[in-house]
């Protein structure tokens, strides 16, 4: 069994200030921080702020993440609006875009929904502790008439992302709005994008995770007509 949690580089060094007080283990990869043992389980901290926790029984798994998260406080428990997308690339069905309005502590242990196998599950565990959240699915069909009047993907999951930020600043103007990835296209306002966010901020692989259920559940099987033409 094992279960994994991401950290900002504060909140690693506070969880490693917090694991010195726990027995030390031999660190066999390079990449490896530190690793300690936490009652009946092994806690081992990755220098890219990962943190995993391995252990025989889940309960014991369940137990450490809790005192874990606890250890975080509300100091670094910020609330933040994630978005991400899934099925940009692919020739059928449809483009999903969610957002996911929520504390990161609450979130935390969500991971990318490229690395979640059972996306059931954790869609409810997502959706159960969202503030908010938001997706669109834009069909085959309409991803090709939108390309006919010359958009381009960037430009579809762009304006979604905006309308979606637009109406989170309304509700809760005080929270970031992270999406992963690049830039889409250049005038976006108030959308800070990171690479790999989906699988570091907890509010971005929860909008990924919901995107991937959305599109999951979606009887959407088409073929884009335009899926070969270039951006």
């Amino acid at each position: 069994m094992a279960t994994t949690l991401s950290f900002t580089p504060k909140e690693a060094r506070l969880l490693l200030q917090r694991l010195e007080e726990y027995p030390s283990l031999p660190t066999p990869s390079p990449y490896e921080k530190a690793r300690h043992r936490v009652g009946e389980a092994v806690v081992t901290v990755y220098t890219s702020g990962k943190m995993v926790i391995t252990a025989k029984n889940s309960l014991v798994e369940k137990s450490v993440k809790e005192k874990i998260i606890a250890w975080m406080g509300t100091e670094t428990d910020e609330l933040v609006f994630g978005i991400d997308e899934v099925g940009r690339g692919e020739r059928t069905g449809p483009l999903v875009v969610g957002g996911v309005l929520g504390y990161r502590n609450s979130l935390r242990g969500l991971r990318d929904s490229k690395k979640t196998v059972n996306i059931s599950a954790h869609y409810t565990e997502a959706t159960k502790h969202a503030l908010l959240d938001m997706r669109v699915s834009v069909s085959a069909g309409m991803i090709d008439e939108l390309r006919k009047k010359g958009m381009t993907m960037n430009d579809i999951q762009a304006e979604i992302a905006q309308a979606f930020h637009s109406l989170k600043e309304k509700w809760a103007p005080q929270s970031m709005t992270l999406m992963d990835g690049r830039p889409l296209r250049k005038g976006m306002k108030g959308i800070t994008f990171q690479e790999k966010a989906d699988d570091i901020e907890p509010s971005v692989s929860a909008a990924s995770i919901i995107a991937k259920h959305t599109r999951n559940e979606s009887g959407d099987t088409n073929e884009r007509k335009t899926w070969k033409t270039k951006e």
